[in-house]
């Protein structure tokens, strides 16, 4: 998922809040007296005690609207162009385009990649607002899983199903649920997809080994081809 005057945000300039007062006495700097406390943007004794077993949300009154989250969006820069479709189809015809491009969720591998070995990818893709690669669908040989959906909400998910389904249904979501409780921290699988996980193929990966054993199918698509 990520500066007190209060700022314009058309140009910059600094507008006192609706509390602040501030007097001028004639030139002498010394008799100069401001009070800034401001509660118009919140009440502090409405705020909960802070509970260090809980994970710091983002903010909701700063969400104010999710126009541009669902909006197709292309960013350019110097060295790398950015882009972000909406629909399976713009994400196919792009990877057909952009065949060497990388998608990236939560960028946990990408980020290293570039970091700290320096390695350049001039076309990036951001699947993780495509229904069909969030979507999580309950058949009856089991979950599917859209590549982007989190290694947080795969552990939410199948936490519910073991407390609802009988115990020798739900080992194999019981092996996953454990491993996932030594997958990074909470923070990487918070925003890290399964997708990227599997596609990585990295030597050390946790979860891998855990689908092929539980014959975990993984379906495949491009352009014309599925």
């Amino acid at each position: 998922m990520d500066n007190g005057t209060v700022m314009n945000g058309a140009n910059g300039s600094s507008t006192p809040s609706s509390s602040e007062t501030s007097s001028l006495s004639g030139g002498d700097s010394s008799s100069c007296s401001a009070s800034t406390s401001s509660s118009s943007l919140f009440d502090a004794s409405s705020f909960k005690a802070y509970d260090p077993t809980m994970e710091i949300i983002f903010p909701p009154e700063l969400q104010l609207s999710d126009e541009y989250d669902q909006q197709n969006l292309e960013i350019h820069g110097e060295k790398v162009t950015w882009y972000r479709p909406t629909s399976l189809t713009q994400l196919l015809e792009l990877k057909s385009q952009y065949p060497y491009a990388k998608l990236v969720v939560g960028n946990t591998e990408i980020g290293v990649e570039v970091k700290f070995k320096n390695l350049h990818y001039p076309v990036i893709i951001n699947p993780s607002r495509i229904e069909e690669l969030v979507d999580i669908k309950f058949e009856e040989r089991g979950i599917r899983f859209g590549a982007s959906v989190t290694l947080s909400e795969i552990e939410d998910v199948l936490k519910a199903e073991i407390k609802k389904q009988p115990e020798h249904k739900t080992r194999v979501f019981s092996a996953i649920v454990e491993m996932l409780r030594w997958f990074a921290g909470k923070q990487i699988r918070n925003v890290a997809a399964v997708g990227g996980n599997i596609i990585t193929g990295s030597p050390i990966s946790d979860l891998n080994p855990l689908f092929m054993a539980a014959a975990c199918e993984l379906e495949l698509r491009s352009k014309g081809t599925h």
